[in-house]
């Protein structure tokens, strides 16, 4: 059985491929600090974008982005900014907290994707 982080990495990677698709470039992956994480920080653009990536293999307990409650939300911000402190050259860049809900399609393997740009804001 793999743990919850080999669960983790696998689906943040395909989160990491299929932003990929859409012309966004992964600048880190697992940003920690002492207050938080943020799955994935891309640019797009002249944008960067902090990502949460949830995986639900079904709905029944809700859909992976009801998953990001205000607490998770205010702990992604605190990454943030730690984050743009500690990267001053993408600080001047805008900045927005995406959501990536993975989901089974109920077809084969195939996974569904949900990408919500700007999901909240600081």
């Amino acid at each position: 059985m793999r743990s919850k982080r080999e669960i983790g990495d696998k689906y943040e990677n395909l989160a990491a491929a299929y932003l990929d698709k859409f012309g966004c470039r992964v600048v880190a992956k697992n940003f920690r600090c002492r207050r938080g994480e943020i799955d994935l920080i891309v640019r797009e653009n002249n944008a960067i974008a902090f990502v949460e990536v949830k995986y639900r293999s079904n709905e029944n307990f809700g859909s992976a982005l009801s998953m990001v409650t205000p607490a998770k939300q205010r702990k992604l911000i605190y990454a943030a900014q730690t984050f743009l402190q500690q990267n001053s050259k993408l600080s001047s860049l805008d900045a927005r907290f995406d959501v990536i809900g993975i989901t089974p399609s109920g077809v084969g393997n195939e996974l569904e994707y949900e990408w919500i740009r700007g999901a909240f804001t600081a």
